[in-house]
C-alpha cells in the first residue's frame, strides 16, 4: 500500500511540473505581408520566393528599436516569453545577380532592454539558412520586439533577398 501511494505521489509531483512548464512559442514569418522599413530601405515583392527584397542606403545603421533597416514586428505576447531566455534565430538569404550584397546584417532588438547588434552573414546565390542565438534579457516594461535586416551597413544600396525567418527558444 505503501508503495503504491509513493509512486502516485511521485507522479503527481511530475504531472504538475510538468504543467508549471509554460511552453514558449515560436516566430515563423514567410511573405511579404507583415514587413517595414525605414526611410532609405527600400523593400519589396521578391518574385522567385515568397520573400522580399532588401535595398538598403543608410550609412551607419542603428541596430536597436525597428532597427535601420527592413524590420519584422515580434507581437508582445510572443515577445515577452522570450525574455530572459536563449532564443535561435533562423532565416533563409541569398544575394541578387545585379548590385547584389555579398553578407546581410541581422539583429534582434527588445522592446526596452537592448539588442544583439548587427551579426554579419554571408550570402550565396541560391536561398540559404542562417542561424544566430542571442540571450533575450528579462523586460523591464515588456512589449513588442523586432527582428532587423540590412544588405548594406555602408548605405551603398546593395541588395539582398529574404525569405523565412523564425525565432524560437533555443535548445537547453
Amino acid at each position: 500500500m505503501t508503495k503504491k501511494i509513493t509512486i502516485i505521489a511521485l507522479a503527481s509531483i511530475a504531472a504538475f511540473a510538468f504543467c508549471g512548464k509554460k511552453e514558449i512559442k515560436p516566430f515563423t514569418h514567410q511573405g511579404f505581408k507583415g514587413w517595414a522599413a525605414v526611410k532609405n530601405v527600400e523593400i519589396k515583392k521578391a518574385g522567385e520566393t515568397t520573400g522580399i527584397i532588401i535595398t538598403s542606403k543608410v550609412k551607419k545603421p542603428n541596430s536597436g528599436g525597428s532597427t535601420d533597416g527592413a524590420f519584422l514586428t515580434i507581437p508582445q505576447g510572443i515577445a515577452e516569453p522570450f525574455g530572459g531566455k536563449k532564443v535561435s534565430i533562423t532565416f533563409t538569404a541569398k544575394t541578387v545577380e545585379k548590385k547584389g550584397s555579398d553578407f546581410i546584417w541581422v539583429s534582434y532588438s527588445t522592446f526596452d532592454v537592448g539588442n544583439s547588434g548587427w551579426k554579419k552573414f554571408a550570402l550565396t546565390n541560391e536561398l540559404q539558412a542562417h542561424t544566430f542565438e542571442y540571450q533575450v534579457p528579462k523586460p523591464k516594461k515588456g512589449g513588442i520586439d523586432y527582428i532587423g535586416f540590412n544588405s548594406d551597413i555602408t548605405g551603398g544600396g546593395k541588395i539582398a533577398v529574404v525569405d523565412k525567418v523564425e525565432i524560437k527558444a533555443a535548445a537547453e
